[in-house]
């Protein structure tokens, strides 16, 4: 049984998991990249695809080693909570130069308003990823763990 130095680390029903990973960095690296550079919307092309990934990842459980796939999953999740921490930021640097640039106070109060709530549900966002990996992962090895005996 011959195997390609490549893919050893892969089950052989998803020998092809690479070009995935290499699609989630190109789109990652590449097309992300030049999406509105600076933006929050770039930042939420960035979540998009680490989330679709992520799930990609977690269904197919790709690795011939369980700690592979709990160790991708963690990764995966880890840039997740990044992203998102980034687009928490990159929010609130966006407000801040609304609120500076001028805008009557109507629409001040309303951009505020709608950024304090938009901050609250993000922040919960990252609390409930910032504990999904680690819920995937436990999930994952008390799946592979057999029963004592």
């Amino acid at each position: 049984d011959h195997e390609l130095g490549a893919f050893t680390t892969y089950e052989e029903r998803v020998y092809y998991y690479d070009l995935v990973d290499v699609l989630r960095k190109l789109l990652l690296a590449g097309v992300a990249t030049i999406f509105n550079p600076g933006t929050v919307e770039q930042l939420l092309l960035g979540v998009l695809v680490t989330v679709i990934f992520l799930c990609i990842t977690f269904q197919l459980k790709p690795y011939k080693l369980d700690s592979d796939d709990s160790l991708a999953t963690w990764c995966s999740g880890a840039l997740l909570v990044t992203l998102l921490g980034a687009v928490w930021l990159r929010s609130e640097q966006t407000v801040r130069n609304f609120m500076v640039s001028g805008g009557d106070e109507e629409e001040r109060d309303a951009a505020m308003a709608n950024y304090n709530a938009y901050k609250q549900d993000l922040g919960v966002a990252l609390m409930v990823l910032g504990a999904a990996p680690a819920a995937l992962t436990s999930s994952c090895l008390s799946l592979a763990t057999p029963p004592p005996p």
